[in-house]
């Protein structure tokens, strides 16, 4: 039996968030690099992805 994608996407997204944010920040903290549109997409996904994951938890945990 197959697992319940809908299960585990909060924690997805949770990880994701993280990642993304992990990743801008040592981008920003590079002197020689210059931050093109890419990496401020992943400014904006980054948290918001985040947050997404912990209202999503906190509403799963509610029902």
């Amino acid at each position: 039996m197959a697992a319940n994608p809908n299960k585990f996407r909060p924690y997805i997204y949770l990880i994701a968030g993280v990642l993304l944010t992990i990743m801008v920040i040592i981008r920003i903290m590079d002197k020689e690099a210059t931050l093109d549109a890419f990496d401020y997409m992943q400014m904006v996904v980054g948290p918001l992805a985040t947050v997404l994951g912990i209202v999503m938890l906190k509403k799963s945990k509610e029902n």
